[in-house]
């Protein structure tokens, strides 16, 4: 939900400037620093009298298969995300619909809003369909819809376009439900380790496809002749191709639980 808050800063550093603004970020940084060291428990040295248990080593972490496939789901998933909202997709907008900067980013908030609210409830929806997996089927066809939409009709309507921002933001927060997926695929005495490999991959998505799609964009525009629309709109194609292989990753590879 932070992203939501952009445009709120960017106004709050044009009004008080930005020594201020950091300022204040920075005071209200350190108000969570103690929040945190007050109500957070520190589960380690709760239970210290216990007997501590073997540490796993890395050999043992690279042996849990299923954390090779959850960590790639965390990656496409969150690749509209890293790659898509947060580098291009302005940017695609303006070449398709001519929207200004703001008016891309605010047509976006309702992207981040539905990643905020649809991640507290994707394990309750699991535990309602009683399946993992139907959510991964379920979010990975929302996200191949969406991505396709965003390729084929970006300027057929502005309304039906928030609804495929809110479809896609909502497909993003698979990336969260990947941690579940850990805890019970993964051995209690690795999930911290794999928690963060997880995370690194999710993380390394942006590094990752930002370069390739930019550079195919590029590639097409400055030596064949591609308008950055069209250039664009063959570089997107990425989105909905990763959303199809996490599909079938999570038809054949991840296990039922």
């Amino acid at each position: 939900l932070g992203d939501v808050y952009k445009r709120q800063i960017s106004y709050l550093t044009g009004f008080f400037g930005w020594k201020d603004v950091f300022i204040g970020l920075t005071i209200s940084g350190l108000a969570l620093i103690v929040i945190y060291f007050l109500t957070i428990t520190n589960a380690l040295e709760k239970n210290s009298n216990r007997k501590k248990k073997k540490q796993s080593n890395i050999k043992e972490l690279l042996k849990q298969k299923q954390l090779y496939w959850i960590s790639i789901l965390g990656l496409i998933s969150w690749s509209s995300v890293t790659a898509m909202a947060n580098i291009f997709l302005i940017r695609y907008l303006y070449w398709h619909n001519h929207w200004s900067t703001e008016t891309s980013s605010n047509s976006l908030i309702v992207f981040w809003l539905a990643i905020g609210l649809s991640a507290p409830w994707l394990g309750h929806f699991s535990n309602f369909l009683k399946s993992r997996k139907a959510v991964l089927y379920i979010g990975f066809s929302i996200q191949i819809i969406c991505t396709f939409y965003i390729i084929w009709f970006p300027n057929y309507s502005a309304l039906l376009l928030s609804f495929v921002f809110i479809g896609l933001g909502a497909s993003a927060s698979l990336q969260i439900y990947m941690f579940l997926l850990v805890r019970e695929n993964v051995k209690a005495s690795l999930l911290g380790s794999a928690s963060g490999l997880v995370n690194m991959c999710v993380v390394a998505g942006g590094g990752i496809l930002a370069p390739i799609v930019g550079g195919i964009i590029s590639v097409l525009h400055e030596h064949y002749g591609y308008s950055y629309s069209n250039a664009y709109n063959v570089g997107f194609y990425i989105f909905p191709i990763l959303a199809i292989i996490g599909l079938l990753i999570s038809i054949f590879y991840i296990k039922a639980v």
